[in-house]
């Protein structure tokens, strides 16, 4: 090798140290890309690593490899599109590069959703046939096309096509053409909300939306005036008259056609109507009937947080005359009374009365009220039902359950209906007290509440038979093969009249008392007879024996009869008599005359 050649190795080894070197210290963040010289920044190891550590280092790479397709095209695949935004001017101007770039690579949603668009050239962006390509990838790059493309109907029609939210990027004029707006809404595309403001104050227009039963949000105030268009407007949806004018939401036709279709639309009347009586109460006729409507029988057991009544102004919940017309519409009338009003004694009294048997007024009166004992008492004196809505206190109180359970047997006697203080108490610890069930089940003799202890414990049994033999027919038959039991039973039994137990709350429990009669006389029948045996001594089997053998003294037996088989006569009636002493004395009606053979 000459000394040309040695020389020109040398320089090439030493120009690779040197970029080995710059990658060294590149990789180590010792120097930064963009410090480099213009030469080193065009060399693609250096560029390389370079981009490797940051993609954005590439707008500081050489202005030939910024333009350089292949290279870009070869790291699209590591990098991904966001080296695309850093290409020459040229490049980005370049529709097919853009697009083989695009397409060929399959990165159309990376770089769509990193908003990478806004990089191309203006020129593509009002390139309508690469527009057109690239909507069918991603619509919102409406936004940064040009004017000219946002205002062309072909171009925002194919918008529409996939995403009619990105119309409000449209142009004003197409965003307030009354044809444009309204035939692509009946093609299916919901863009009336992106109307311009011009459109919104065109009666046309609104009458329009009205049609479709769309809110008059929208709509310029002028139009918001115009009380024929707000009247049409509730008719078509009540909550309308939430951006109707002030001054027709206090019109109390307007109002009372929104509050028609459905009553939570009184909220948006004016103080002055929400204050009125007479709206007031109609909302509520309102609110009952609508309910009706929907098939709610039970419209009034829990509290109605969108009764018409929370939206009345709070004038009238302070109102005694108000809330008593109010409360013979609904019970809840209360719920939405003043604090003073729910803790007067004599007005929630006076709401409780108008009621005929149960309701809900209680159920709203003040925390004092449901802790008071008396007041208590005295609710429950008109309906058992009230006692469910006492304070726990109370309703856990063991004299105040029995005296509740009083009360109600004393109004329904023996009629036949479910207990409601029972129900209720089912629910309540006192479902665990024996002394509390013994107590309520002799009151109205209702066993409902007393399956956890009734036929499993013996002594809670027999108190519940003690009151009620007929209950021992209900219990398992393996405990009423209990001989104790059986016969505690039936001392209870025969010692109470035959009409104690002929009631109707007894035969809708299933007794009956000729059927449990002819079984109790069958097991009294059986007693007895087995106190018959049992009372036949041995002195009275001896005086039957004695009489035998005196009979059969005389009788003259042939001596043809005597074999060798055959023992002496006394052995034969002495084994005769055995038989008998041992035996149980049968039934009357089934003693046979037996022959002696002598």
């Amino acid at each position: 090798m000459g000394l040309k050649d040695t020389w020109n190795k040398f320089k090439i080894d030493y120009e690779n140290l040197k970029i080995e070197k710059i990658k060294k210290d590149i990789y180590s963040k010792k120097i930064q890309f963009s410090s480099l010289s213009e030469e080193q920044r065009g060399i693609i190891d250096i560029v390389n690593i370079g981009i490797s550590e940051n993609v954005s280092n590439f707008q500081y790479a050489s202005d030939r490899l910024r333009n350089d397709k292949e290279f870009i095209m070869d790291h699209v695949d590591d990098l991904g599109t966001d080296i695309l935004q850093y290409v020459s001017d040229e490049l980005k101007n370049d529709k097919e590069f853009i697009i083989s770039t695009l397409y060929t690579h399959d990165l159309d949603t990376w770089f769509f959703e990193n908003n990478h668009f806004e990089f191309i050239n203006d020129k593509l962006k009002d390139d309508k046939e690469f527009i057109m390509l690239a909507l069918e990838k991603d619509t919102s790059i409406l936004q940064d096309v040009s004017h000219r493309l946002r205002d062309d109907e072909e171009v925002i029609n194919k918008v529409l096509k996939f995403n009619s939210d990105h119309f409000i990027w449209a142009s004003d004029r197409l965003q307030n053409d009354y044809d444009f707006i309204t035939n692509a809404y009946d093609s299916g595309h919901h863009i009336l909300s992106y109307a311009g403001e011009d459109l919104n104050d065109n009666l046309k227009f609104a009458e329009f939306l009205i049609s479709k039963n769309q809110t008059i949000e929208q709509i310029s105030d002028r139009l918001k005036e115009d009380e024929n268009l707000s009247k049409y407007a509730v008719e078509k949806n009540g909550s309308n008259l939430e951006f109707a004018s002030p001054r027709l939401q206090d019109n109390e036709e307007i109002v009372k056609i929104a509050i028609g279709s459905a009553i939570n639309n009184l909220e948006f009347a004016s103080d002055r109507l929400r204050n009125n009586p007479d709206i007031a109460l109609y909302a509520l006729e309102q609110n009952v009937k609508q309910n009706l409507e929907q098939g709610y029988e039970d419209l009034f057991t829990s509290q109605d947080k969108s009764s018409s009544l929370h939206y009345t102004g709070a004038d009238l919940k302070n109102d005694k005359d108000f809330l008593i017309k109010a409360n013979l519409i609904s019970d809840t009338a209360l719920h939405f009374a003043s604090p003073e009003l729910q803790n007067d004694k004599e007005f929630v009294n006076q709401l409780i009365d108008a009621h005929s048997g149960q309701n809900e007024v209680f159920r709203y009166a003040s925390d004092e009220l449901q802790k008071d004992i008396d007041f208590v008492k005295s609710t429950i004196d008109k309906s058992s039902y009230n006692i469910r809505f006492a304070h726990e206190s109370i309703s856990n109180n063991k004299d105040i359950a029995i005296y509740t359970l009083e009360q109600e047997h004393l109004k329904r006697g023996n009629k036949i209906s479910n207990s409601l203080a029972l129900d209720f108490y089912s629910n309540t610890e006192l479902i665990h007290d024996k002394t509390f069930l013994i107590e309520s089940y002799n009151i109205n003799h209702d066993r409902q509440n007393l399956r956890e202890y009734f036929g499993e414990d013996i002594e809670f049994t027999k108190n519940i038979i003690a009151l009620n033999p007929h209950e021992y027919f209900t219990i398992n038959n393996e405990l009423k093969d209990n001989i104790d039991l059986a016969n505690f039973a039936l001392k209870e039994y025969t010692k109470n009249p035959e009409d104690k137990y002929k009631l109707a709350d007894y035969y809708s429990h299933g007794y009956n008392f000729s059927e449990n009669k002819n079984q109790m006389d069958f097991k009294k029948a059986e007693n007895m007879a087995n106190d018959f045996r049992a009372s036949i001594d041995h002195s009275k089997l001896e005086a039957l024996h004695a009489e035998i053998q005196a009979r059969n003294k005389t009788v003259e037996i042939p001596d043809t009869y005597i074999t060798e088989s055959t023992k002496a006569t006394q052995e034969v009636k002495q084994t005769q008599i055995n038989e008998v002493v041992q035996q149980t004395v049968a039934p009357a009606q089934d003693i046979k005359p037996r022959r002696m053979k002598l």
